[in-house]
Formats: structure tokens, C-alpha cells, sequence
């Protein structure tokens, strides 16, 4: 497990807090293999018990054996990570100065405790913490064992033996062989004897039996809790203990209605209701004829036994046929949810990547020297070098602590082409050190940016002598710096780009245009439709780009008879009816355009401002148009004229810093050209991956 998942510790710490938290309540409740009144005092006689002695024999044993592997130092530092986790969201929007890219990553975000919808909570799927545990019956039936545990280590706390129990029974009260054997084998401890738990000496015989049982599962989830508050990766860890306590939960009402619910009327609604959790799943995510199909087969099953069949009763265990229905819909009700939800993933999973991502790769690997750097956004990065066999500017390895999503994130946003090579030349050639290094220097990771942004376009000389006469580094700084973002021989550079990177740009935007004043940044975005729009010439179309909330934002695409005349707008409408949406009496539309590019037939017709367009108009409608089929992207006027929208977008056209070298469905891949830059520098192929200095990957294992 720890080969396969460094967050096995996790498990280890919540083993070891529930040995604690289990030894301090078997000493506050008098609860152990022996009593109390056996020895002088209370300490003499818990010292003496084989769960206090088995936990530090193995805490001893442990602590040896991973010391052995990990070090006194890594064991130890096992507290720390476990304590790391509670400063998890706290810590991870920045880091050293830099944007924390972990921020972006969805299984980190804070979790709803349920998802969208007023019948989420009846379905199991990953959209809140009640969701991923199988739904809302599954929580109720957690939460009830929950509360039978807590009552019953409350009231076992003053239970006393029950006396000599090696006499036996008078004549007519001893057992069979058999009948004690299936005694033996019952779950003692069931709903039905809540009540008279005090009296029960079965119970009593078994109390630190349960006291073990139920502080492993109440600091289960309160552990497990406490992670999902962290993110929602951690889910997964409270859907074992809930899983686990729903099926006890089945053997506690099993017993509940065997016992104790013998009112006609009561059965039938449990019945009912229970059919209604088993049967609405069904009915949502297949089909709801599947689902009036089950809340059928059970209801006239809970009436046919109840009304029709009042006397019959089961010949092997003389409870009623009635009673059994009950208890296999509410079988049901807890596993009908998770079921759909397993069914309603696999029918959503889809690869993660594409034949031509890909395809793309294996290009990388056949047609590149061995040193080329892939640069790109860093979610495909394991991909990249498993696929192209080349290094990587970023991973799924180098997300926090370094400042690789702010020069991707900068690359990609900047209108700047040739600070774009300039920090694809750095970090292809000596990764982080040139940034690293010029923090030392000036003691601030934004003024280490500001002159890295500087100096990264100009020519080495120039850049050495901002350095000195602009910065005030000393001579030998500036040597320093220098070889590490003017390299002479920097490696070849790929950058990847593909459609994916359009619905991730509020993420890449957001690192790139961070503020190390303030200390945040803002987010721009393309808006892309999931079809496309026929406008034939001298029509009118309309396309939804966004809807949300009972509202559209539809791209409108207006064509005339003659050449060049597309033009197009934005509007915002009410979904029900198409009208505008108005604000106190006026047209309100935050995706107001004021710039309109259009490319028809793979040529750039238009690119010009929209005259008389709102004073708030703040964004970009971008028409890509071929026989008479149009696709509108909508971009934040910031994005207008980023490196991206120049490459994936416009094709690289009105520019030769970047060089299309490959492309596939919805992939390119850019060559950076350093000779056509002021910064110059050749890159000659080699045949190796040796590297020099700390170089695109952050580890051995990635290079």
C-alpha cells in the first residue's frame, strides 16, 4: 500500500488515534478484560490489561520497523504529515510568494454536503459528501449506529458482572447443543435491546467488545470528516466506515422489525417509504418507468403480505412473510442508490486524453532530438513523458512550492511573443534556478519576476545590463544569472496546445496574472459552445454559449449577400422565453462584445473594434466560419491578443516566433524559434538527455 500511495499514513494515524482515544475510555468507563476490584488502584489495574500492553507492544515494534526503512526523522515527521492536512486549504493558495497551483486542482476544492437539486440528496454520485456516501438513507443509517454506539458506551459505563455464571440453569431453562450454538452466532448487540441495554448480561459480558467497536467507528468518521473538510478527494476515505455501519445498520432494524413492529399500518409505511429511497434512484438515472416498476413490485408486495396473507408466516423462523418484505426494502433503499450512482459513473467515464493528443506524442518522440522540452499546462504532463519519452516544464509532480504555474500561466497570457520564447528558454534550459537564484538577490519573489519579464525578451548583453544599471546587481550576480535565462545553447522547446487548454484558461490566466502585491489575481476565459450554428449568406444565427440559471448568453451571427459582411453580437436572454434580460428597465448583458474577429474559409476577414459598443464591453467574439457553418468563442478582451488565442486560434499567422511544426484534431504543436527573437540563441539537437542544472522536471523518476 505505502509503494503504491504515499497517503497510506493516513490510516496509520487514524489506527494510532483510535488506540488513544480507545485506552483513555476504556480507563474513564472501568471497562476491561478483568475488574476494577481486583487491584489496589485504578492505574495498577488498567497497566494491567492486554489491550494497553498489546497497543504499546506493537506501537514499539512499529516504530522500530519503520525507523529501519524511514529514519528516526521520517517517523517522526509522520505527526506532521498527519497535521499538514488541517492546514491544507489555509496554505494552498500561495507558496513562497508564487500562486499555489494546487488551488486549481477540482479534487482539492472544498465539498457541498450536497450537490445541485432538490433530489440530490436521494441520489449517489460525487457531487456532495452525502452523495459520495450512497445518499441520504445511507447518512440517517450511519448517523443512527452512530448514536445506538455513543448510547450504548454511555450506558455500559457503571455496568457491573453478573455474577457466578458457571452454575447451571435450573432443568427447564438449559438449552440444546444446537440452540446454543446458534445463539453463539447471533448479533447480540440489536436495535430492539437499546432500552434494556442495562439489564442485558449477554451485553454486559461484551461491553469493552463494544466500547472497541464503537470508538473505532466514531473516530472513523470524525477523522474522515475532518479530511473531506479539506477537499474533495478525501470522500472516498468516509464512504468505508458509512458502508460498513449501513450494513449494520440493516441488522439492527432486521432485528427492530422482527421484534418490535408488529403495528400493520406502520409496516406498510415503512414499506412505502422505503420504496420510494430504493425505486427514485432507478427512475433518475435510467429510466423512470424502471423506477414506477420497483416502487410497484414493492408496494404490492408489502400489501399482498400484509392484508392479504395476514396469518402466514415463515415455517423456519416463525416470523410473518410481511416482516421480511420490510426488511428487503430497506436493503434496498441503502444499496439502490449506490448501485445507479456505480452504473450512472461508468456510463459518464471517458478517456482522459485522445487518439490525437496521443498521436501527438509519438510525433514528439520520433521527430525531435532527445533533449526537446515539452512545455504545456501541467494536468497532461504525466502523459507527455510517458507518450513523447521527452522532459516536461511541468507535471502532476511539480504543482506547489515553485513559480512553473505563473511563467506557463504568463507565457500564455502575454501579447508579448518573445517574452512567451524567452520563458520557454529559461525553464526549458535551467527550469526554476534563474528565479530561485534572483529571490535570493532582491529578497522578493514579484521584484525576481519584474526583472525576469524585463530582461527575458532583450539580448544577453542588454538583459546583463538592465541587471547592473537598472537593478543595482553586482557584476558577479548578473554573471550568475545570466547562463541560467540566456543560456547559449538552450534545449529545443515544444509547446502543446489543444482545445482542452480554452475551458483551463481561468485557471492559466489567473496564474499568469498574479499580483505579488496583493497577493491574488484575476481569472479571464473563453467561452466555447458545445455545437455549431449553419447562417447561410444574407441570415440571421443564434447560439447558446452559456446556460445557467434560467438565462442564455447567445452568440448572434448576422451575414449579408456580399463578401466580408459577418458581423455578430452577444445577448442575454430568459431561457423560457427568449426576452432580454433587463435590469431596472434597461438591457443588462455582462458579455457585452466591443472587438470582433472573423476567419472564414481559413482566412482572417475581419479583426476590428465594434463601434458603439457599451463603455463596459469587455470582451472578444471570435467567428470561425467554413461553408456557411459558424463556431463563436467569446474571450475576455485580455485574451484578444494572448500568445494562445495567436496560436491555437489564429494559427500563429502575423508572427514567426513560433513555428507550427504538427497538428492533429484539436492538437498543435509550436516549435520556439530563439533565432527570430532579440534574445536569439541556437539550439542544436542532441542525443542525450543529459541536463544541465535543475532542468524542466522536478524529479529523476519524471526525466
Amino acid at each position: 500500500f505505502s509503494q503504491s500511495w504515499t497517503g497510506y499514513i493516513f490510516y496509520v494515524g487514524l489506527m494510532g488515534i483510535f488506540s488513544v482515544v480507545y485506552l483513555i475510555l476504556c480507563y474513564v468507563f472501568n471497562i476491561g478484560d478483568s475488574e476494577r476490584e481486583l487491584y489496589p488502584s485504578k492505574f495498577a489495574w488498567f497497566v494491567h490489561q492486554k489491550d494497553l500492553i498489546s497497543i504499546v507492544i506493537l506501537g514499539i515494534v512499529g516504530f522500530i520497523g519503520l525507523a529501519a526503512f524511514k529514519g528516526v526523522d521520517g517517523v517522526l515527521g509522520i505527526f506532521g504529515s498527519l497535521t499538514s492536512l488541517l492546514s491544507l486549504q489555509s496554505t494552498s493558495t500561495v507558496v513562497g510568494g508564487f500562486p499555489n497551483v494546487l488551488i486549481s486542482v477540482a479534487e482539492l476544492q472544498m465539498p457541498s454536503m450536497l450537490g445541485a437539486g432538490m433530489d440530490s440528496f436521494l441520489l449517489a454520485n460525487s457531487n456532495g459528501v452525502i452523495n459520495g456516501i450512497g445518499g441520504i438513507f445511507v447518512f440517517f443509517a450511519g448517523l443512527t449506529v452512530l448514536f445506538i454506539f455513543a448510547k450504548r458506551i454511555y450506558d455500559s459505563r457503571n455496568i457491573k458482572p453478573a455474577g457466578d455464571t458457571t452454575k447451571k440453569p435450573p432443568k427447564s431453562q438449559r438449552l440444546s447443543s444446537s440452540k446454543k450454538i446458534d445463539n453463539d452466532r447471533k448479533f447480540k448487540i440489536s436495535l430492539g435491546s437499546v432500552s434494556k441495554f442495562a439489564k442485558d448480561n449477554e451485553v454486559t459480558e461484551a461491553k469493552r467488545l463494544n466500547l472497541m467497536f464503537a470508538t473505532l467507528f466514531i473516530v472513523w468518521v470524525v477523522i474522515t470528516a475532518l479530511a473531506v473538510s479539506r477537499g474533495s478527494r478525501f470522500i472516498t476515505t468516509i464512504v468505508l466506515p458509512f458502508g460498513l455501519m449501513a450494513g449494520i445498520f440493516v441488522g439492527y432494524a432486521s432485528d427492530y422489525v422482527k421484534t418490535k413492529l408488529d403495528n400493520d399500518k406502520m409496516l406498510m409505511a415503512v414499506i412505502l417509504v422505503t420504496g420510494f429511497f430504493a425505486s427514485y434512484p432507478l427512475a433518475a438515472v435510467t429510466a423512470p418507468m424502471f423506477g414506477i416498476i420497483l416502487f410497484l413490485l414493492i408496494a404490492i408486495a408489502g400489501g399482498i403480505t400484509i392484508y392479504g396473507l395476514k396469518s402466514s408466516k415463515s415455517a423456519s423462523t416463525k416470523v410473518p412473510i410481511k416482516k421480511y418484505v420490510a426488511i428487503i426494502a430497506i436493503a434496498l433503499a441503502l444499496i439502490t442508490p449506490t448501485v445507479c450512482g456505480a452504473y450512472q459513473t461508468a456510463n459518464q467515464v471517458v478517456p482522459g486524453t485522445s487518439d490525437a493528443m496521443w498521436d501527438s506524442m509519438l510525433w514528439i518522440n520520433e521527430h525531435t532530438a532527445d533533449n526537446t522540452v515539452v512545455a504545456s499546462w501541467w494536468d497532461f504532463g504525466y502523459l507527455f513523458e510517458i507518450a513523447a519519452d521527452r522532459q516536461v516544464v511541468f507535471d502532476g509532480g511539480s504543482q506547489t512550492g515553485n513559480s512553473r504555474a505563473f511563467w506557463l500561466g504568463q507565457a500564455m497570457t502575454t501579447d508579448n511573443m518573445e517574452l512567451s520564447a524567452g520563458i520557454f528558454r529559461m525553464l526549458g534550459t535551467s527550469g526554476e534556478n534563474a528565479t530561485n537564484t534572483l529571490t535570493d538577490y532582491t529578497g522578493s519573489p514579484g521584484k525576481a519576476t519584474d526583472i525576469l519579464i524585463n530582461i527575458l525578451p532583450k539580448n544577453a548583453q542588454d538583459a546583463k545590463n538592465t541587471l547592473i544599471n537598472t537593478y543595482g546587481l553586482t557584476t558577479e550576480q548578473a554573471n550568475t544569472i545570466i547562463p541560467l535565462t540566456h543560456p547559449d545553447n538552450p534545449r529545443p522547446v515544444i509547446f502543446v496546445a489543444s482545445s482542452d487548454m480554452l475551458q483551463k484558461a481561468g485557471w492559466w490566466s489567473y496564474f499568469g496574472a498574479w499580483d505579488f502585491d496583493k497577493q491574488n489575481s484575476t481569472n479571464f476565459n473563453y467561452y466555447v459552445p458545445s455545437q455549431q450554428v449553419t447562417v447561410e449568406p444574407g441570415s440571421t444565427g443564434r447560439l447558446a454559449l452559456i446556460n445557467e440559471s434560467g438565462l442564455e448568453y447567445d452568440a448572434v451571427i448576422t451575414r449579408g449577400t456580399g463578401n466580408n459582411t459577418t458581423t455578430g453580437h452577444t445577448e442575454a436572454v430568459y431561457s423560457n422565453n427568449g426576452s432580454l434580460l433587463k435590469v431596472n428597465g434597461s438591457e443588462f448583458n455582462p458579455l457585452n462584445v466591443s472587438r470582433i474577429m472573423v476567419i472564414e474559409n481559413n482566412q482572417l476577414v475581419k479583426n476590428e473594434s465594434i463601434a458603439g459598443a457599451p463603455s463596459d464591453s469587455n470582451y472578444t467574439l471570435f467567428l470561425m466560419g467554413e461553408n456557411n457553418v459558424y463556431t463563436p468563442i467569446i474571450m475576455h478582451n485580455k485574451l484578444a491578443d494572448s500568445m494562445f488565442t495567436r496560436l491555437y486560434l489564429l494559427g500563429g499567422m502575423g508572427q514567426n516566433v513560433f513555428s507550427m511544426v504538427h497538428m492533429e484534431n484539436g492538437v498543435s504543436l509550436w516549435q520556439v524559434n530563439y533565432n527570430n527573437t532579440a534574445a536569439g540563441g541556437t539550439s542544436t539537437p542532441a542525443t542525450s538527455n543529459a541536463t544541465d542544472g535543475n532542468i524542466a522536471t522536478t524529479s529523476p523518476d519524471r526525466a
